[in-house]
């Protein structure tokens, strides 16, 4: 079982998250950089609760609740634009020159972006975990090879899928509403997976 392009997808969340929030709301320099540092700083906190519940419960746990955490985030980062927010609730547009985050939009964006940042340490740190319980112990170290070798094979779909989308449509919703699709497709893949029992 490989769940590698979600990691592509986080990839694609946070490289096209900054992008449209620029597009949306204007951001520049003083905003993307204020962004990265508070997903960096949630997704700290998210390892934290994720390695327990990685210990307490299970990395498929961890895995299949970080995946359909992010499908909310994400579908909630998508229902945000200039002047609306969760698709449908009017919200006054951000004005030009005001601080950072002073919007209703930028606010709701920003809240959907720190609930993605909070799973995506999870997610991938609980992949490691399972492989390690999955993987015989005599073949370890070609199991480990091979889901870095399949990371790097896969890193090209999530971003590439989004820029095709994107361009095809003339919409960044469209293009970064592909990513759904990555997560939907980890969560079904995850579902029959069968855990080894814990040794005592």
């Amino acid at each position: 079982m490989d769940i590698r392009w979600v990691e592509s997808c986080l990839t694609a969340i946070f490289t096209f998250g900054g992008i449209y929030g620029a597009s949306v709301f204007g951001w520049g320099p003083l905003e993307l950089g204020l962004f990265g540092i508070i997903l960096t700083l949630v997704g700290a906190f998210g390892a934290l609760v994720g390695g327990v519940l990685d210990d307490r419960i299970s990395a498929k746990f961890v895995i299949v609740s970080a995946l359909a955490v992010l499908l909310v985030g994400a579908l909630g980062i998508l229902s945000v634009d200039s002047s609306h927010v969760l698709f449908f609730f009017d919200v006054d547009p951000k004005v030009p020159g005001s601080a950072p985050f002073s919007s209703a939009g930028e606010r709701v964006f920003l809240a959907f972006a720190i609930v993605v940042g909070l799973v995506s340490a999870p997610v991938q740190s609980s992949s490691r975990s399972l492989l390690a319980r999955l993987a015989p112990a005599d073949k370890i170290t070609q199991y480990f090879g091979l889901f870095a070798f399949s990371g790097k094979v896969t890193a090209f779909l999530a971003p590439l899928t989004v820029a095709l989308v994107t361009s095809l449509t003339q919409s960044q919703r469209f293009g970064m509403s592909a990513i759904t699709l990555f997560l939907m497709a980890g969560i079904i893949l995850m579902l029959p997976l069968r855990m080894p029992p814990r040794e005592a």
